[in-house]
């Protein structure tokens, strides 16, 4: 099978690009774009919730985006392979927060909590964690939103922690 590379347009113009989307998974993942690399820890809070919002929906417009928070701009010119393994490593990249977030952001149910209706407040999203912080540093919201994002995951592992650690002295 004989693969061209092309450029980005011209795959996303194809009318099956399965040659294409069968090679993706034998790729190596590259964090290079271009001849940029993305330093993830740069990246702001707001951003990465992006990312993580956006990431299962590939849309030419969401993809564009997200190139343009991780490699700071957007080349259809770009060739195929190039795309694809920094895509691949992308997708690394944010399943790797997921599950960073997963484990430093895991606490036990305090039930009491979920009978006054905390669950309620699922549906502000990243905006919970903004008005805490922001309430807790004295800023605004849209201030937590351009804190980097690792800054912002230690805060909230960091309150997890102590809030667990109370809540066994207390017992």
């Amino acid at each position: 099978m004989d693969i061209k590379n092309i450029t980005i347009k011209e795959y996303f113009t194809l009318s099956n690009t399965f040659v294409y989307d069968s090679v993706f998974e034998f790729l190596k993942p590259t964090n290079e774009f271009r001849g940029k690399r993305c330093n993830f820890k740069s990246l702001s809070f707001d951003e990465v919730s992006v990312l993580k919002k956006i990431i299962g929906n590939p849309t030419i417009d969401n993809l564009r985006l997200i190139y343009k928070i991780m490699y700071k701009e957007w080349f259809d010119g770009g060739n195929v392979i190039e795309f694809m393994q920094s895509y691949k490593w992308i997708l690394d990249k944010i399943k790797e927060v997921g599950e960073r977030e997963n484990k430093l952001l895991k606490s036990d149910t305090d039930y009491k909590l979920v009978q006054a209706g905390i669950n309620n407040l699922n549906k502000f999203g990243i905006l919970n964690t903004k008005i805490n912080l922001a309430e807790r540093f004295g800023v605004t919201p849209k201030e937590i939103g351009q804190w980097k994002y690792i800054d912002v995951l230690h805060i909230q592992s960091h309150g997890i922690t102590t809030q667990q650690i109370q809540k066994n002295l207390s017992k």
